[in-house]
């Protein structure tokens, strides 16, 4: 956990925040305000200055039948 106001530029990039101005990925201060304006817009106005604690999940993918991961993951074990 997290308080939203710590979220890294990679955070930001994870959720899709760009730095439109200089066409790079969200480390940058402009990019801190439009993420900020995204979490108020879907959120609620104030709710960026509340500065809440969030849960931070990462997840990931694994191109393979399930089955073949199960096995693989047993397999490890």
């Amino acid at each position: 956990m997290q308080r939203l106001d710590e979220i890294s530029g990679d955070d930001r990039i994870a959720e899709g925040i760009w730095n439109q101005n200089e066409r790079t990925l969200g480390r940058s201060r402009e990019a801190v305000f439009a993420y900020s304006n995204l979490w108020e817009l879907i959120n609620g106005a104030g709710s960026w200055d509340a500065n809440p604690w969030v849960l931070v999940l990462t997840f990931k993918v694994h191109l393979c039948n399930i089955d073949a991961l199960l096995a693989q993951m047993e397999k490890a074990a």
